[in-house]
């Protein structure tokens, strides 16, 4: 792996940390969001449910982020081996 290159997969492995993370972050508030839902009732209940709803919908956006920021950096990978070739 050329010297160029390695920072590019450093940065790509951080990237798929950082999201795996934001996945477990998020999974483990929704669960304690749930547990709140499970016991309220009516409005309070469908509240917990919009944050729910919000905190995925956000940590999805999140992931797909860096997924693509991933994408770019595997391309400019590629691109740079290719060159170096």
């Amino acid at each position: 792996m050329t010297a160029a290159i390695a920072p590019l997969k450093t940065a790509e492995t951080e990237a798929e940390q950082q999201a795996q993370k934001l996945k477990q972050d998020t999974e483990a508030k929704v669960q304690v969001l749930q547990k709140k839902a499970a016991k309220a009732q009516g409005a309070a209940k469908a509240k917990i449910n919009a944050q729910i709803n919000e905190l995925r919908k956000t940590a999805d956006a999140s992931v797909a982020k860096l997924k693509s920021a991933m994408s770019e950096s595997s391309k400019e990978t590629g691109v740079k081996q290719q060159k170096a070739g």
